[in-house]
Protein backbone atom coordinates (compact mmCIF):
# COMPACT_ATOMS: atom_id res chain seq x y z
CA UNK A 1 0.00 0.00 0.00
CA UNK A 2 1.19 3.52 -0.81
CA UNK A 3 0.12 4.75 2.61
CA UNK A 4 2.90 2.67 4.19
CA UNK A 5 5.49 4.25 1.93
CA UNK A 6 4.45 7.69 3.11
CA UNK A 7 4.33 6.68 6.79
CA UNK A 8 0.82 8.08 6.74
CA UNK A 9 -2.69 6.76 6.48
CA UNK A 10 -4.85 9.85 5.89
CA UNK A 11 -5.14 12.46 3.15
CA UNK A 12 -7.38 15.54 3.27
CA UNK A 13 -9.00 17.22 0.26
CA UNK A 14 -10.56 20.65 0.65
CA UNK A 15 -13.42 21.28 -1.76
CA UNK A 16 -15.21 24.54 -2.50
CA UNK A 17 -18.84 25.03 -1.59
CA UNK A 18 -19.43 27.50 -4.41
CA UNK A 19 -18.56 24.84 -7.03
CA UNK A 20 -20.94 22.31 -5.45
CA UNK A 21 -24.15 24.27 -6.00
CA UNK A 22 -26.91 22.93 -8.26
CA UNK A 23 -26.58 25.98 -10.54
CA UNK A 24 -22.78 25.82 -10.66
CA UNK A 25 -21.23 25.58 -14.11
CA UNK A 26 -19.18 22.41 -14.26
CA UNK A 27 -20.83 20.76 -11.21
CA UNK A 28 -20.82 17.28 -12.77
CA UNK A 29 -17.18 17.58 -13.77
CA UNK A 30 -16.16 18.89 -10.32
CA UNK A 31 -18.01 16.05 -8.57
CA UNK A 32 -16.44 13.48 -10.91
CA UNK A 33 -12.95 14.86 -10.16
CA UNK A 34 -13.51 14.80 -6.39
CA UNK A 35 -14.94 11.29 -6.55
CA UNK A 36 -12.12 9.95 -8.72
CA UNK A 37 -9.42 11.46 -6.49
CA UNK A 38 -10.98 10.31 -3.23
CA UNK A 39 -11.75 6.83 -4.52
CA UNK A 40 -8.21 6.50 -5.92
CA UNK A 41 -6.59 7.50 -2.63
CA UNK A 42 -9.01 5.57 -0.41
CA UNK A 43 -9.57 2.42 -2.40
CA UNK A 44 -6.47 1.92 -4.49
CA UNK A 45 -3.79 3.46 -2.26
CA UNK A 46 -5.16 2.53 1.16
CA UNK A 47 -5.59 5.98 2.69
CA UNK A 48 -8.42 7.23 4.82
CA UNK A 49 -9.72 10.33 3.04
CA UNK A 50 -11.14 13.48 4.60
CA UNK A 51 -13.26 15.57 2.27
CA UNK A 52 -13.44 19.03 3.84
CA UNK A 53 -15.82 21.79 2.86
CA UNK A 54 -13.82 24.97 2.36
CA UNK A 55 -15.22 27.73 4.53
CA UNK A 56 -15.86 31.36 3.87
CA UNK A 57 -13.84 33.92 5.75
CA UNK A 58 -16.29 36.69 4.98
CA UNK A 59 -20.06 36.64 5.44
CA UNK A 60 -22.17 35.63 2.46
CA UNK A 61 -25.29 37.59 1.45
CA UNK A 62 -27.42 35.09 3.37
CA UNK A 63 -25.95 36.41 6.59
CA UNK A 64 -22.96 35.86 8.82
CA UNK A 65 -23.70 32.21 9.53
CA UNK A 66 -21.27 29.46 8.84
CA UNK A 67 -23.97 27.00 7.85
CA UNK A 68 -26.14 28.35 5.04
CA UNK A 69 -28.45 26.85 2.45
CA UNK A 70 -25.39 26.76 0.17
CA UNK A 71 -23.65 24.52 2.72
CA UNK A 72 -26.60 22.13 2.76
CA UNK A 73 -26.75 22.09 -1.04
CA UNK A 74 -23.03 21.39 -1.34
CA UNK A 75 -23.19 18.41 1.04
CA UNK A 76 -26.36 17.13 -0.68
CA UNK A 77 -24.36 16.91 -3.90
CA UNK A 78 -21.18 15.55 -2.33
CA UNK A 79 -22.13 13.10 0.44
CA UNK A 80 -24.05 10.57 -1.70
CA UNK A 81 -20.90 9.92 -3.76
CA UNK A 82 -19.22 8.25 -0.79
CA UNK A 83 -22.06 6.59 1.10
CA UNK A 84 -20.65 3.17 0.25
CA UNK A 85 -17.01 4.04 0.98
CA UNK A 86 -16.47 4.32 4.72
CA UNK A 87 -12.80 5.18 4.16
CA UNK A 88 -14.08 8.65 3.24
CA UNK A 89 -14.88 11.05 6.08
CA UNK A 90 -16.62 14.42 5.90
CA UNK A 91 -15.28 17.54 7.62
CA UNK A 92 -18.26 19.90 7.91
CA UNK A 93 -16.33 23.13 7.36
CA UNK A 94 -12.74 24.28 7.38
CA UNK A 95 -12.05 26.75 10.19
CA UNK A 96 -15.48 28.38 10.35
CA UNK A 97 -15.03 31.95 11.50
CA UNK A 98 -18.56 33.30 11.55
CA UNK A 99 -21.32 31.82 13.63
CA UNK A 100 -24.96 32.29 12.77
CA UNK A 101 -25.66 33.41 16.30
CA UNK A 102 -24.03 34.87 19.36
CA UNK A 103 -23.52 31.66 21.27
CA UNK A 104 -22.63 27.98 21.14
CA UNK A 105 -26.31 26.96 21.28
CA UNK A 106 -26.80 28.41 17.81
CA UNK A 107 -23.61 26.80 16.57
CA UNK A 108 -24.66 23.43 17.94
CA UNK A 109 -28.04 23.79 16.28
CA UNK A 110 -26.43 24.70 12.94
CA UNK A 111 -24.12 21.72 13.03
CA UNK A 112 -26.79 19.33 14.34
CA UNK A 113 -29.00 20.20 11.38
CA UNK A 114 -26.16 19.80 8.90
CA UNK A 115 -25.11 16.47 10.43
CA UNK A 116 -28.70 15.19 10.21
CA UNK A 117 -28.90 16.26 6.59
CA UNK A 118 -25.63 14.53 5.67
CA UNK A 119 -26.76 11.39 7.52
CA UNK A 120 -29.74 11.28 5.16
CA UNK A 121 -27.35 10.83 2.22
CA UNK A 122 -24.50 8.91 3.84
CA UNK A 123 -25.60 7.41 7.16
CA UNK A 124 -22.36 5.70 8.22
CA UNK A 125 -19.45 7.91 7.19
CA UNK A 126 -17.47 9.64 9.94
CA UNK A 127 -18.35 13.33 10.23
CA UNK A 128 -15.70 15.68 11.58
CA UNK A 129 -17.03 18.68 13.52
CA UNK A 130 -14.63 21.64 13.51
CA UNK A 131 -13.71 24.07 16.22
CA UNK A 132 -14.20 27.76 15.60
CA UNK A 133 -11.73 29.42 13.26
CA UNK A 134 -8.11 28.43 13.54
CA UNK A 135 -8.98 26.80 16.84
CA UNK A 136 -6.29 27.23 19.44
CA UNK A 137 -7.91 24.68 21.73
CA UNK A 138 -8.13 27.38 24.39
CA UNK A 139 -11.19 26.56 26.53
CA UNK A 140 -11.46 30.21 27.56
CA UNK A 141 -12.20 31.03 23.92
CA UNK A 142 -15.19 28.68 24.05
CA UNK A 143 -13.76 26.48 21.29
CA UNK A 144 -16.51 24.09 20.25
CA UNK A 145 -14.79 20.69 20.58
CA UNK A 146 -13.65 21.51 24.11
CA UNK A 147 -17.00 22.75 25.37
CA UNK A 148 -18.60 19.43 26.26
CA UNK A 149 -21.97 21.00 26.96
CA UNK A 150 -22.35 21.57 23.22
CA UNK A 151 -21.05 18.35 21.72
CA UNK A 152 -23.24 16.82 19.00
CA UNK A 153 -24.68 13.42 19.66
CA UNK A 154 -24.70 10.34 17.49
CA UNK A 155 -22.19 7.84 16.24
CA UNK A 156 -19.26 8.27 13.88
CA UNK A 157 -18.55 11.82 15.03
CA UNK A 158 -14.99 13.10 15.32
CA UNK A 159 -13.66 16.52 16.22
CA UNK A 160 -11.21 18.57 14.21
CA UNK A 161 -8.83 21.05 15.73
CA UNK A 162 -6.40 23.15 13.76
CA UNK A 163 -3.99 23.92 16.56
CA UNK A 164 -1.62 26.60 15.40
CA UNK A 165 0.84 26.13 18.20
CA UNK A 166 3.13 28.80 19.65
CA UNK A 167 1.07 31.63 18.19
CA UNK A 168 0.15 32.89 21.62
CA UNK A 169 1.42 32.73 25.17
CA UNK A 170 -1.64 30.67 26.13
CA UNK A 171 -0.78 27.98 23.61
CA UNK A 172 2.88 27.88 24.54
CA UNK A 173 2.15 27.52 28.26
CA UNK A 174 -0.94 25.31 28.15
CA UNK A 175 -1.36 23.19 25.03
CA UNK A 176 1.24 20.51 25.76
CA UNK A 177 0.23 19.92 29.40
CA UNK A 178 -3.45 19.72 28.45
CA UNK A 179 -3.36 17.84 25.15
CA UNK A 180 0.19 16.51 24.67
CA UNK A 181 2.57 17.01 21.79
CA UNK A 182 1.35 16.67 18.27
CA UNK A 183 3.20 16.60 15.00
Amino acid sequence: MQSGLWNSNTVRFEVLEKHLQNNSTGLASYLATIEACAQQWATNLGFAVIVCMGSRHVPYPEGPGTVTTATYDAWANLAPLFKDNLMVMFELLNEPNYLSGPDDYTWQSDFAGLIASIRGYAPSNVIIVPGEGSDTGNPSQNAFPFNTAFLPTGSNIAFGVHGYLAQSDWQTRNWYPLYGRIA
